[in-house]
């Protein structure tokens, strides 16, 4: 009874390709008109003289330039890869500002205002909505990361890489369980809108 019966039908890409489904959602996107508008420098001018703030502050300014050229290119075929590195860059120097802020309350005196304007990227008409809000900010980036990940795994999935694909689903997973259950929740109850 060792004789294999007809062709070996087993194998796992073949009964993955033929049981999933993927949907492929776009990126949250920045206005492209609030993009330009933003710059952590000039908005903490005053509070924000030591080397280790200004050094934060230029971080986050060059990092979310990068995020908002790879999420605003006319070219419609920038990597997920590339959009998920560049919000997982931003996440770190947006974070310590948010958390020096919380800390230090009188660090968050503005000389310019700061408006974050994202639109989902989940919608059908892209309407962009707009916060002060540092975490709004942090949050909208997360889901960024979170998004481009799932992305980078529907790309692996489609060329046929499921080992890949499941990686970054499960990462994609861990991104979102984290936004709803700490990020979302913290600023519920700070009374974020």
């Amino acid at each position: 009874m060792d004789e294999k019966v007809g062709p070996d039908l087993s194998h796992p890409d073949s009964l993955i390709r033929l049981t999933s489904t993927v949907l492929r959602f776009r990126c949250p996107t920045v206005s492209h008109k609030a993009a330009t508008s933003i710059n952590f420098l000039q908005s903490f001018h005053t509070v924000g003289t030591h080397p280790a703030t200004q050094k934060v502050l230029k971080s986050a300014n060059s990092s979310r330039d990068y995020l908002v050229k790879a999420l605003t290119t006319k070219k419609k075929s920038v990597p997920h890869a590339t959009i998920a590195s560049a919000a997982e860059a931003y996440i770190t120097p947006i974070n310590q500002l948010l958390l020096a802020c919380r800390i230090q309350p009188e660090s968050a005196r503005l000389d310019k205002r700061l408006v974050f304007e994202w639109s989902t990227g989940i919608e059908d008409a892209e309407r962009f909505f707009k916060s002060e809000a540092i975490m709004y900010e942090l949050c909208m980036t997360i889901a960024t990361q979170g998004m481009a990940v799932a992305g980078k795994g529907t790309d692996s999935c489609t060329g046929g890489d499921f080992a890949a694909a499941s990686r970054d689903f499960k990462k994609a997973s861990g991104i979102f369980d984290f936004l709803g259950d700490t990020q979302l929740p913290q600023w519920q109850a700070k009374g974020g809108k």
